[in-house]
């Protein structure tokens, strides 16, 4: 299993790299949560933040016993703790603390950063020390052994991840098209359909990946 001063080395000198953003724009990652990193940006942040025992619950929590966290659900508690740690030496109202949640649970990183910094905090800082579920992913699978091979997911499970994905994504897709009507870019917001269908391999009908997983089955081939 690679150490946390193995994977640093491995990263030194390489170039930053970089992604399309859903509005098509290029963005840099920072480079301590991409896949070479192997998860151990996470394991820094604890450090940092003194978050001891930390890492050790988010493996409990993704492996059982009693209900199994998601990645995302993970991603989230993760983040949170972060953020409540870096305010803690500021002045912040508690409706202030909430604000700063849900612009983040909106992926609102911009605006976030600017909220931070007003309420006296680095907030460039504490968004570059936030992961990526996949980044959850990896510092489980290589600092505590633990991948979803161990995880037993049914298929309403599955179903509630779609569905959660779907309003993420029509949430998203909502945001982008408010911005670019506010700049009149776009003439008017339209109704926006990110429903995810999944064609029977039966009877050839598209159906809802949703109501596939619940049934188990197709609904017309009941």
């Amino acid at each position: 299993m690679p150490t946390e001063e193995d994977l640093q080395q491995d990263s030194d000198g390489a170039q930053q790299p970089k992604q399309q953003t859903l509005d098509g724009d290029t963005a840099e990652i920072d480079y301590k949560e991409s896949s070479s990193s192997q998860g151990a940006k996470v394991r820094r942040v604890i450090r940092k933040y003194n978050l001891d025992g930390l890492g050790q619950e988010l493996k409990q929590k993704y492996t059982g016993p009693g209900r199994r966290w998601s990645l995302r659900e993970l991603e989230e508690e993760f983040n949170l703790e972060v953020l409540d740690h870096s305010t803690r030496g500021a002045q912040v109202k508690e409706e202030e603390y909430h604000d700063c949640i849900q612009r983040l649970k909106s992926n609102d990183r911009e605006l976030t950063q600017e909220r931070l910094r007003l309420l006296g905090v680095d907030g460039k800082e504490v968004l570059n020390d936030m992961v990526t579920y996949e980044t959850i992913r990896l510092y489980l699978k290589n600092f505590h052994g633990a991948t979803a091979q161990e995880r037993f997911v049914s298929p309403s499970k599955s179903a509630e991840t779609v569905e959660l994905l779907h309003h993420r994504l029509r949430r998203v897709l909502s945001d982008i098209l408010e911005r670019h009507h506010r700049r009149d870019e776009v003439p008017a917001e339209p109704e926006i359909d990110s429903t995810v269908g999944v064609v029977c391999p039966d009877c050839g009908a598209t159906v809802s990946a949703v109501k596939y997983l619940q049934l188990q089955t197709c609904p017309n081939c009941l």
